[in-house]
């Protein structure tokens, strides 16, 4: 049976990138440029993530309250949701045909339901450099899935949206009790050659920020849709829109919009090659837009049922208010299945961002991220992974001062078992460590919990 956390995790990721070789261009096209929003809610330790490029997914953990692991609170009590941000590493592998690790990918039914809840102890509950505070969090989070047309293969035209509403509450710290939601909607219209993907998101999240040492509330909104026409089946062009806006508590408003126009064409049944003109604004109040023109080029390899691979790099030309920035962007992804129950992946990236907390600024995050999943007979899934990332700040309006980096280590491991069609038990573990040069930003945080899945 198809769980709910499956659900979530597939809204998070569009579509299916370069890898079925036996589709036409615009269908491998169509989702892979459409992407997954951008994520202005910063992960659970406060870690931003305004980028509209397609960033790492750092906490693995995965969360209750978003559809991606980078949006997480400190409600945390799932299975590590797919390791990257790239469709490429996530596909299933085909040796046999079939695949332990990626079974519950897609929804199997036109309707789901579930319920999660879980109970997780976490160490330093306001990411806090000295005075940490611990505390026991339980939450419960139902979910409704609603899928339409061609959702299982995602070919053809479809529907899918799923709702889910989380509860947490602190067992001693009663007061920061929350109630999270988020709706999410992807799809896909289709008329021969032409492919039109589409997504929105809606949610209210909550988090802990290490820059006021508490917790804020974020409310986001965000809607993307693409246009890709295949001229032929070796060559496709097509355009893609996202806006997204999220309205802090406590922190200054942010919003982004970007555009890319690509075209793509497949080199065989194994390879493929797109030249890629990314257009980005982005602006928090009280700041000026940072604005960004990138041109880039990106391959895909799909040599074998084992490997699979992508290489994507550019040069992002910065109009800012402080003067023009010159910038080198790029991701870098490779998976390898040994078997159908293994999987290592690793991928690294560079790419620039705008803060929403230091206002007048940017930074430049380069990360890189390793992970193993391995499928335990036929009801047990594992993961670990392990990640490295640093932003660096630099001023982009006039009279501002900024000295500011961000080192941050990161481990996670998980373990899911199923208990019968229903049921599953979930068991995990997270580290983080974060090193800054200001003053009292610091701070390690480990959580550990258990949860309970039921779905149907």
């Amino acid at each position: 049976m198809f769980s709910v956390s499956s659900a979530l995790r597939h809204f998070s990721v569009l579509g299916t990138a370069f890898v079925l070789a036996n589709l036409p261009v615009s269908a491998q096209e169509a989702h892979s440029a459409l992407g997954s929003l951008p994520n202005d809610f910063p992960t659970a330790n406060a870690l931003e993530n305004n980028a509209v490029i397609q960033p790492l997914t750092p906490d693995t953990a995965g969360t209750l309250t978003t559809s991606d692991p980078s949006l997480g609170t400190s409600a945390v009590a799932a299975i590590p949701s797919p390791t990257f941000s790239d469709p490429v590493l996530s596909q299933p592998a085909t040796v046999g045909g079939r695949d332990r690790l990626t079974r519950r990918e897609r929804p199997k039914s036109r309707f789901e339901l579930g319920i999660r809840g879980g109970v997780e102890y976490n160490d330093n509950i306001f990411a806090e450099g000295s005075d940490e505070e611990e505390d026991v969090l339980v939450i419960v989070a139902p979910t409704l899935a609603v899928n339409a047309g061609d959702f299982r293969r995602r070919e053809g035209v479809y529907l899918s949206a799923a709702y889910t509403a989380t509860g947490s509450t602190f067992i001693n710290n009663t007061t920061d009790e929350t109630l999270d939601h988020l709706l999410a909607v992807e799809g896909q219209l289709k008329q021969k050659r032409l492919t039109v993907p589409f997504q929105a998101r809606l949610a209210r999240e909550t988090g802990s920020f290490l820059d006021v040492n508490g917790r804020d509330t974020a409310q986001s909104a965000g809607i993307g849709i693409g246009l890709d026409y295949a001229i032929n089946q070796k060559l496709s062009l097509g355009i893609t829109g996202e806006y997204s806006m999220t309205d802090y508590d406590l922190f200054a408003d942010f919003e982004s919009f970007t555009t890319d126009v690509y075209v793509t064409r497949k080199l065989s049944q194994k390879a493929a090659w797109s030249a890629i003109y990314r257009y980005n604004s982005a602006e928090a109040d009280g700041a000026d837009p940072q604005k960004f023109q990138a041109a880039l080029a990106r391959v895909t390899l799909d040599p074998n049922s084992k490997w699979t691979g992508f290489a994507e790099a550019g040069v992002a030309f910065s109009d800012l208010d402080n003067g023009d920035r010159t910038d080198l962007i790029y991701r870098l992804g490779l998976a390898y299945r040994p078997t159908s129950k293994q999987r290592f992946t690793v991928e690294a990236s560079r790419r620039p961002s705008t803060s929403s907390f230091t206002v007048g600024s940017g930074f430049i995050e380069n990360g890189v991220l390793v992970s193993y999943e391995r499928a335990i007979g036929a009801k047990a899934r594992w993961v670990v992974s392990g990640g490295y990332q640093v932003q660096d700040y630099f001023a982009a309006d006039e009279g501002v001062t900024v000295d500011r980096q961000e080192d941050t280590f990161q481990f996670s491991t998980a373990l899911a078992y199923d208990l019968n069609a229903h049921w599953r038990a979930e068991l995990y573990y997270s580290y983080l460590s974060n090193d800054s040069n200001e003053a009292g930003l610091g701070f390690d945080n480990q959580r550990f919990g258990l949860g309970l899945n039921w779905s149907y």
